[in-house]
C-alpha cells in the first residue's frame, strides 16, 4: 500500500449492493491539514454527493491528511485540490477516486473502475479540477466573469479608448490582457486536458462538468468564447499602440513602449504558434460529444497520455456499451492481451478495420501472449499515426463499401498463433526507391533528385507531363499542402535549399512564403519509404511510413482510409500448408486512388476496383 498510511485499513465493500465510499471534507476557515471522513453507500440509493475529476500529479512526493483520525498519504496535487474544495462552514460529500478507492486492492479496482461511469453520471455535479491558480489564471478569470456578454464587452472597451486616457492606464490595460491570454495558454497546457482518464470524467456527467483553476470556476465554453477572440483585441491593441506613443526624448518611456509593443507580438505569436482552438483538449467540445464506438473513444483520446498501460483501454469502458461484459477488467492481465481483445472488439463488433490506419505498428515484437509475441495485426496504440500527421488526402469514394457483409473479418486459433482471416483487395507489391534520411537539406535534395527521375520511372502509363505536380502532391500530401499551388514556385524553393548561394540557407528561402512552407513540410518526410509499385499492370507509386522492403504486398479492405502493407511472416501452419501467413508492416499512400476521381478515374483506380476481396491471413 505505498499510497496510505501502514495504519489505515479500508472497510471491504460488497459488490453485489454496487457498493462505493464517499468522502466527507470536514469545514475549515484555516490553513489546517485537511480532516475527512469516509462512509460507505449502495449507488442504488446514494445520498447527493458530489465527484471530482482532476490529475493525480506525481506519486513520489505525499503530503499527509486526515482520514477517520488516521494519518493518510495522498499527492500533492490532491492535498491542493482538497483545500480548495473545502468549505468553511459546511461538510462536503465528495467522491475521489485516490481515496475512495484502496488502490493497492487489485481485486477492488477490478469492481470498481467499472463503476465509475455511474458514479460521475449519478453525482449532483463534477468539479473538473486543473490544478493551482496562477496570477496570470486569476487574470483569465476576472475577463471570464467581467460581463455577462463575454468578449463583446471587451472589443467594446477597445473601441472606446479615448486619447484622453492616460498613457499608463492603457498601457496597463493591454498588459493585463496579455496577462490573460498567458493564463489561457497555462490553463490549455494543463496535465488535465492530457490524461485519458478525465477524458470519460468529463463526457459522462449529464450536466456540464466546473472548472476550477484553484478555487475559482469557469466552464470550458466560456474559456473557448474568449480564446476564439483573443487575437481580435490583440491586434486591435496593436493598432491602439501607436496612439500611445512614447514621450520624445525620454528613453525610459520609449524602452517600456518597445517592451510593450514586443509583448504584445510575442503574444498573438504564442497564439499562432499554439494553435490552441485544435490543441487545447481537441477531444473536448462545448456539446461533449460522445464516441459512437470504441474506435471513436480511441481517436479522441490518442494523444492523452496514462500511467498504467492498462489504462488506455479500461478508462473509456463506460462509454461504450457491451465492452465491459465481453472482457472484463482485470489489472492482473497483461497490456498486450487486453489490446488484442480491444482489437477484436474493434474488428468484429464494430466492424471498423480502418483502426489500422489510425495506429502505427510494431517494428518488432511488442509483448507475450500464448508464449509467444503478440499478433502483429494488434496496433501499438501508443503511437498514433495523427501524432506523425499521417493524414493523406482522402481515399477515393468508390473503393469504399462501409455496407458490405459478404465479407467478415474473423479469427481462427493455431498451436500459439492467433490468425486473423481478413478480407481485403490487393493493390500491388513494392519496389523500394529510397528512404528520406532526417535532415530537413538531405530530404530536400532527395527529392530534388527524384524529381529530376524519367516520368517513366513510376510506372503509372499517365498524365507523364505532369509527373513533378503529382509527385510533391503525393510526398506532401500529409502535411496540410495547398490542394492549388504554383509547381515553379515550389521547385525554385527547393532548388534554393538544396543549391543555395552560399553555406547558410539563402535570405529568398527564409523570407519567400514557398520557403517557409517547404522548411516546416520537409521534415514530416524523414524516415519516409518511398515505393514504385510493381506486380500491377498499371504500376504507380507511393510512400510509407514502417519498416518497408522490397515485395512487401499491399492492401486494401473497404473500410479503410489507406492501403496497409503486408509481408510473409514465414509461420506455417501444417492445417493450411499451402497458405501465405502475413504479418502487417505500416501504413501507405499510394498516389492515384487518392482523390475522387469518378469523371476520369486513372487506370490504376479502375483496375483495383475490379479485383475481387480476397482472405489474408495475419499473424
Amino acid at each position: 500500500m505505498d499510497h496510505i498510511s501502514a495504519s489505515f485499513t479500508y472497510s471491504s465493500l460488497n459488490p453485489d449492493r454496487v457498493e462505493i465510499r464517499l468522502l466527507t471534507i470536514a469545514p475549515d476557515k484555516n490553513e489546517s491539514p485537511v480532516r475527512c471522513t469516509l462512509q460507505t453507500v449502495s449507488l442504488n440509493r446514494p445520498p447527493q454527493f458530489e465527484a471530482l475529476s482532476y490529475v493525480w500529479g506525481t506519486v513520489v512526493e505525499k503530503v499527509e491528511i486526515s482520514v477517520d483520525n488516521i494519518p493518510f498519504q495522498v499527492t500533492t496535487n490532491l492535498e491542493a485540490a482538497l483545500k480548495c474544495l473545502r468549505h468553511s462552514r459546511k461538510k462536503r460529500l465528495i467522491w475521489i477516486d485516490y481515496v475512495c478507492i484502496d488502490q493497492g486492492n487489485v481485486k477492488e479496482k477490478n469492481t470498481q473502475l467499472p463503476l465509475m461511469g455511474r458514479i460521475y453520471r449519478d453525482a449532483t455535479s463534477v468539479i473538473a479540477w486543473l490544478g493551482p491558480l496562477t496570477p496570470n489564471m486569476e487574470q483569465t478569470m476576472s475577463m471570464i466573469n467581467r460581463r455577462k456578454s463575454g468578449l463583446a464587452g471587451i472589443l467594446q472597451d477597445v473601441r472606446q479608448m479615448k486619447p484622453s486616457w492616460g498613457q499608463k492606464s492603457r498601457r496597463g490595460s493591454i498588459l493585463s490582457f496579455c496577462d490573460a491570454v498567458e493564463g489561457f495558454l497555462e490553463i490549455a497546457s494543463a496535465p488535465y486536458w492530457g490524461r485519458i482518464w478525465t477524458f470519460q470524467e468529463y463526457y459522462l456527467p449529464e450536466k456540464l462538468p466546473v472548472g476550477m483553476c484553484g478555487n475559482l470556476p469557469f466552464t470550458v465554453p466560456s474559456l473557448f468564447e474568449l480564446c476564439m477572440r483573443f487575437s481580435d483585441v490583440l491586434s486591435a491593441y496593436i493598432k491602439d499602440l501607436d496612439k500611445i506613443a512614447p514621450r520624445q526624448g525620454d528613453a525610459a518611456d520609449i524602452e517600456n513602449h518597445r517592451k510593450l509593443q514586443s509583448r504584445v507580438k510575442e503574444s498573438l505569436h504564442r497564439l499562432a504558434q499554439s494553435n490552441p482552438m485544435s490543441d487545447f483538449a481537441h477531444d473536448i467540445v462545448s456539446e461533449r460529444r460522445r464516441p459512437s464506438s470504441f474506435v471513436d473513444a480511441l481517436e479522441l483520446t490518442a494523444q492523452r497520455q496514462c500511467y498504467d498501460p492498462l489504462d488506455r483501454f479500461y478508462a473509456l469502458y463506460s462509454l461504450v456499451a457491451g465492452v465491459e461484459k465481453k472482457y472484463p477488467v482485470n489489472y492482473d492481465s497483461e497490456a498486450d492481451e487486453v489490446a488484442m481483445q480491444i482489437t477484436l472488439w474493434i474488428l468484429v463488433y464494430e466492424g471498423a478495420d480502418f483502426v489500422f490506419n489510425m495506429f502505427h505498428f510494431y517494428d518488432g515484437p511488442h509483448g507475450n501472449i500464448l508464449g509467444s509475441p503478440s499478433p502483429s495485426w494488434v496496433p501499438n496504440y501508443r503511437d498514433t499515426t495523427s501524432r506523425s500527421k499521417f493524414g493523406y488526402k482522402q481515399l477515393d469514394q468508390s473503393l469504399q463499401d462501409f455496407e458490405q457483409r459478404d465479407y467478415m473479418t474473423n479469427l481462427s486459433l493455431a498451436p500459439f498463433k492467433y490468425i486473423l482471416h481478413f478480407w481485403a483487395r490487393p493493390v500491388g507489391r513494392t519496389q523500394i526507391i529510397t528512404i528520406f534520411p532526417k535532415e530537413t537539406v538531405e530530404i530536400g535534395r532527395e527529392l530534388w533528385h527524384l524529381l529530376r527521375k524519367p516520368a517513366s520511372t513510376w510506372g503509372n502509363g499517365i498524365d507523364q507531363e505532369n509527373m513533378a505536380e503529382r509527385l510533391i502532391g503525393a510526398f506532401l500530401a500529409n502535411t496540410g499542402l495547398p490542394q492549388a499551388f504554383s509547381i515553379e514556385d515550389y521547385l525554385k524553393a527547393l532548388e534554393q535549399l538544396v543549391n543555395p548561394s552560399s553555406d547558410e540557407l539563402s535570405d529568398s528561402i527564409k523570407m519567400s512564403s514557398w520557403g517557409k512552407q517547404l522548411l516546416r513540410d520537409l521534415p514530416s518526410l524523414a524516415g519516409r519509404t518511398v515505393f514504385q509499385l510493381i506486380d500491377s499492370p498499371m504500376g504507380g507509386f507511393g510512400i510509407g511510413v514502417g519498416n518497408l522492403q522490397d515485395g512487401d504486398l499491399l492492401i486494401l479492405s473497404g473500410k479503410m482510409t489507406n492501403p496497409i502493407a503486408l509481408r510473409d511472416s514465414g509461420y506455417w501452419n501444417p492445417i493450411d500448408e499451402d497458405v501465405v501467413h502475413y504479418r502487417m508492416i505500416g501504413n501507405v499512400f499510394v498516389e492515384g486512388i487518392a482523390e475522387d476521381q469518378k469523371e476520369l478515374p486513372t487506370p490504376l483506380l479502375a483496375e483495383i476496383k475490379g479485383r475481387q476481396f480476397e482472405d489474408f491471413h495475419v499473424v
